[in-house]
């Protein structure tokens, strides 16, 4: 049974390369709750930044830079289920939780279970689809802040997280070690293309050289027109960065793919940050068709490094993001001296007279994103407007 954790919090500090031996040497089959990683690292501005890993009895359950909530989670399996992101199924999805779920966010984790058990019922998602991507999100975050960061981690004890928890959990020291042989692959991808921002592009001398079967050479096009960087295609297809990361580094090698260095100013761009997978890939898709280049990011937290190394001419934020809010990021932008006259349009789904007011008084534009298929013109319509008015 596990316990009600009445101690005090462990906690522990940690370095650069060790933090994973820490986390295997700290745990055990007691723990039921989120260790609390607060990262301290520098940039153009200092970001507080903090990660969780969610523990039931010991095994690796959620990680993300919040604990776990309903809409995290539906984020997630936006991100690694491509079905759950069809219009029927978000509607689905969003009918469920109108009807099972309390208006109150605190008291939405009560109803989780019912909601995936009613999702499962419906045949709108799958528990194994949950635990895949659950699975590949603890990874990814491991890739991310396993091996490059100092601080200080706590647990924070959470004896409810036993009933909430979406899956059983995975074996954490087997997680840990398939995050140090996935450090050994993104080592040698990154050989062959330094960052997960580096545009790539296809070599059609070489390409022509290759003598490819139509359907490879077909299968080349078709991926990279998903994106020009190894995270908007590997959102855009739903899958593991590494594997993307993998197949790219091989088409590099052959020559067939070429890499463009980042360069700190590069060529004008609108920029969105928005922590949907789905929202970044529709808005890039149809702002490019206007001819615009854009660039997209999806963690707040390291906004301000992809800004500082691009030239926005706009900035698009997400009003609700975890760990960074769009009008706190927007506060961190405005003391930057290169682009504290860039113009900002804040984005949200909330279409309250509060977030209007804010943004106005924040001297933001407002653009309200659609909520129905039959919402979508309009807001194409307004959206390239605000683009031919905002941009000269």
């Amino acid at each position: 049974m596990t316990p009600l954790y009445s101690q005090d919090s462990k906690g522990f500090s940690f370095g650069r390369e060790n933090l994973s031996q820490r986390i295997a040497q700290e745990s055990d089959l007691s723990f039921t709750g989120y260790w609390r990683h607060q990262f301290r690292y520098s940039g153009q501005a200092q970001v507080s930044r903090s990660w969780y890993l969610g523990l039931v009895e010991g095994k690796a359950a959620f990680s993300d830079s919040q604990p776990l909530s309903v809409d995290r989670l539906i984020s997630i399996t936006e991100r690694y289920v491509p079905r759950v992101r069809g219009t029927r199924t978000k509607r689905l999805i969003e009918t469920l939780q109108h009807r099972l779920l309390p208006e109150a966010k605190e008291r939405q984790l009560e109803m989780l279970p019912a909601l995936l058990k009613s999702c499962y019922n419906l045949k709108i998602l799958s528990p194994k689809e949950v635990e895949h991507a659950l699975r590949l999100k603890i990874l990814q975050d491991f890739d991310d802040v396993l091996f490059d960061y100092a601080g200080h981690a706590n647990f924070l004890p959470k004896s409810d997280f036993l009933a909430q928890a979406p899956i059983i959990g995975f074996e954490l020291k087997e997680l840990l070690s398939e995050a140090r042989r996935r450090r050994v692959i993104w080592g040698k991808v990154k050989t062959l293309i330094p960052s997960l921002d580096s545009t790539l592009a296809i070599d059609n001398e070489a390409l022509q050289e290759a003598n490819l079967v139509p359907a490879h050479e077909e299968h080349l096009t078709k991926l990279i027109s998903h994106g020009e960087t190894i995270d908007t295609i590997s959102r855009a297809l739903a899958q593991d960065t590494l594997e993307i990361a993998k197949g790219l580094a091989q088409l590099v090698n052959k020559g067939l793919l070429t890499v463009q260095p980042i360069e700190k100013y590069g060529e004008p761009e609108i920029l969105i940050i928005d922590d949907s997978p789905m929202m970044l890939q529709q808005f890039q898709m149809l702002v490019s068709s206007w001819g615009y280049k854009v660039r997209s990011h999806s963690d707040p937290t390291s906004a301000l490094d992809v800004m500082a190394r691009s030239n926005p001419v706009a900035i698009f934020l997400d009003i609700n993001m975890p760990e960074l809010s769009g009008f706190d990021l927007l506060k961190q932008i405005r003391r930057q001296p290169t682009l504290a006259t860039v113009p900002l349009i804040m984005l949200t789904a909330e279409r309250t007279l509060t977030n209007n007011w804010r943004a106005q008084w924040s001297g933001c534009k407002f653009l309200s994103k659609p909520l129905s298929p039959e919402e979508i013109p309009k807001f194409k319509h307004e959206l390239r407007m605000l683009l031919e008015t905002t941009i000269s």
